[in-house]
Parts: C-alpha cells; sequence; structure tokens
C-alpha cells in the first residue's frame, strides 16, 4: 500500500543510505555516493515506483574544487509499503545496487569515502 496518493515527501533512512524527498525532487545519501532524481516520487496504487535519475559514485580523498562527479543514468525502483520503502537502484552499465531498506523518519546509517 502506497505512502500516500501524492508525492512522498521527508527524510527516509537505513543502513547506508538517506533519502530526502521533496514535493519537487529526491535527492540520496549512499556511501561513499550520492543519487538525485529531478522529479516527484509518486508510487502507483500498488506501492510501487520506477524513476529514472542519476548515481554519483564517490571516491577516497578529498574532491577537488573544480571536480566535476562523474553522473551515472539509473533507473530507481522501489515498492512503499507504510512508513517503509524497499529500494534497488540499476545503473545503465548493467549493475545493480541494493536493495535497500528505508524507513521514514529514520536516521541514514551511511559512511563517508575517507
Amino acid at each position: 500500500m502506497p505512502v500516500s496518493s501524492g508525492p512522498v515527501t521527508g527524510q527516509w533512512g537505513g543502513q547506508h543510505i538517506g533519502m530526502t524527498a521533496t514535493p519537487v525532487a529526491v535527492s540520496f545519501d549512499f556511501d561513499c555516493a550520492a543519487g538525485r532524481i529531478d522529479s516527484p516520487l509518486v508510487p502507483g496504487p500498488d506501492g510501487r515506483f520506477n524513476a529514472p535519475g542519476v548515481y554519483f559514485p564517490g571516491h577516497g580523498g578529498p574532491e577537488r574544487v573544480d571536480e566535476i562527479p562523474r553522473a551515472i543514468p539509473a533507473v530507481y525502483a522501489g515498492a512503499f509499503a507504510g512508513d517503509r520503502l524497499n529500494l534497488s537502484i540499476d545503473l545503465n552499465l548493467g549493475e545493480r545496487i541494493g536493495p535497500f531498506d528505508l524507513r521514514r523518519g529514520a536516521e541514514p546509517q551511511v559512511f563517508r569515502c575517507l
């Protein structure tokens, strides 16, 4: 069952992931990576969604001031069940990241690259 009939909003967290959803876009923090969906996240009547976005892999060490992050096209897919979300990300490189289990209002448990 979907969280609501409109766009999903709020802070969501889980092991190795954090998600911030607004009525216009969604941002993700992963261990040593980030991601973005440039549209609202609106699940279907069954709670499922499939949305195009980008994935930004990180790297160890400091980021240079002039560094342009590598953006990999990705498809974010998942299913909501109440205040829970199961999420996977398919990169256009043929790689799947996840699954991740998130909960609305939970603190993200993300490790930063060193």
